[in-house]
Formats: C-alpha cells, sequence, structure tokens
C-alpha cells in the first residue's frame, strides 16, 4: 500500500471566506466550491484530485488561482484530520472487551472413554 486517501470539501462565500464541509444552508451563499482528495504518505501530501467550480449565478468570475491554492491549503488541513480520525478509530476498533460466549462444559465421562480408547488402540500398535 502506498499511502492512505482523504478527502475535504470547500466553500467560498460571498465574503471571501473559506467554509470546510459546508452544510446545505451555507450552500445559498456560496460563490464557488469544490472538492479535494490527498494521498497521504507518511506526513507528506499530495493533491490526486480536484474539483472546483464557480456557481453560475455568483458572478464570481474574479476567483483567481490564490484563491484555490488557499482552498487546496484549507481542504488538506482537514484532509489531514480525517485521515487521523479515521487512523484512530481503526486502533480503538479491537480495543472494546469482547462478549465471551463461555464453551459447553465437557463431561468427564466422554474424557474417561476417549481416553481408554486411546490406550486401546496403543496396546495394539505395532512398531
Amino acid at each position: 500500500m502506498r499511502g492512505t486517501i482523504s478527502a475535504a470539501s470547500v466553500g467560498l462565500s460571498s465574503t471571501g471566506e473559506l467554509i470546510v464541509d459546508p452544510g446545505e444552508d451555507q450552500l445559498v451563499n456560496l460563490t464557488a466550491s469544490g472538492c479535494f482528495a490527498f494521498l497521504f504518505v507518511d506526513q507528506v501530501a499530495q493533491c490526486v484530485w480536484s474539483s472546483w467550480k464557480n456557481v453560475p449565478t455568483s458572478n464570481a468570475r474574479g476567483v483567481t488561482g490564490i484563491v484555490i491554492s488557499r482552498a487546496r491549503e484549507v481542504a488538506c488541513t482537514e484532509a489531514r484530520a480525517i485521515r487521523d480520525e479515521m487512523k484512530r478509530q481503526i486502533v480503538n476498533m479491537g480495543q472494546k472487551e469482547q462478549i465471551r460466549i463461555p464453551s459447553p462444559p465437557i463431561k468427564h465421562e466422554k474424557v474417561q472413554k476417549v481416553h481408554a480408547m486411546e490406550s486401546e488402540d496403543d496396546g495394539k500398535m505395532e512398531i
């Protein structure tokens, strides 16, 4: 495995604020939005996929590469936090004490019969 991929969505509000994972009530105020996916290998992050779109009704023709770069940086920070939380959850998955179902008790009669049969077989065995 080369690394872990994690993604985050970012929106640009009409005031120029970058919003991580904008909610439905915030979508109407966005002038642009996108999603960025990152490949994390150790602590190094590489953007492997992105989708950034201006909202057609927002007249956001002035969105520059600087804004998209900032959005990518914000998304990277959030994607790293998501990746770290996923790793923490996976490590802790087996930590809770599992309910153990006790095995049925072995009856001593059966054990004695098995031992008796084994000793009979040993007597018959020739080398």
